[in-house]
């Protein structure tokens, strides 16, 4: 259950984290939709290139190391934020979000078996699955709020609040 719990609140911090971006990005440089997409794009094209091979990082160094590292890039992209100060920084930053997402995906799908006996382990894949799609939800909504609460004073200030508790 811990482990659900800390993988709910990383995606939710990722989600955060990238509704930040854009809301930093547009506010700070005048980002119009074109200058955002660009963010969606860096941020899905590490997965794009790398993720067909993702998948043997977990199976050479394991998933908790594959998602152990996932997690401290991650993190470290997050507190970078706060440096940012480029249009291009937020933008490869993104890249470095979506570069720990493409590795942590398909390690969080290799812990269930590792982590329950297989009577348990339909469940445990919906529930992880579950998480994924509450963070969807909720991340946006907590970049709102910290939006809302702090107004743009410094880059991606929600960033900060979830991510070094998960990431």
């Amino acid at each position: 259950m811990a482990f659900l719990a800390a993988e709910a609140l990383s995606a939710i911090g990722s989600w955060a984290s990238l509704i930040a971006i854009w809301g930093y990005a547009a506010f700070r440089f005048d980002a119009g939709p074109t200058d955002l997409s660009l963010f969606g794009i860096a941020f899905g094209l590490p997965a794009l290139l790398l993720g067909p091979v993702a998948g043997l990082a977990v199976d050479r160094f394991g998933p908790k190391a594959t998602l152990a590292f996932a997690k401290v890039v991650g993190i470290a992209a997050s507190l970078l934020l706060l440096t940012a100060d480029t249009f291009t920084a937020l933008a490869m930053l993104s890249a470095l979000h979506g570069l720990a997402s493409t590795f942590s995906h398909p390690a969080i799908q290799a812990m269930p078996p590792r982590l329950v006996d297989d009577e348990h382990l339909a469940r445990t894949n919906a529930l992880v699955s579950l998480t994924d799609e509450v963070a969807i939800v909720l991340g946006p909504v907590a970049a709102g709020i910290a939006i809302a609460a702090t107004t743009f004073e410094g880059p991606s200030f929600s960033t900060p609040l979830p991510t070094p508790l998960g990431w």
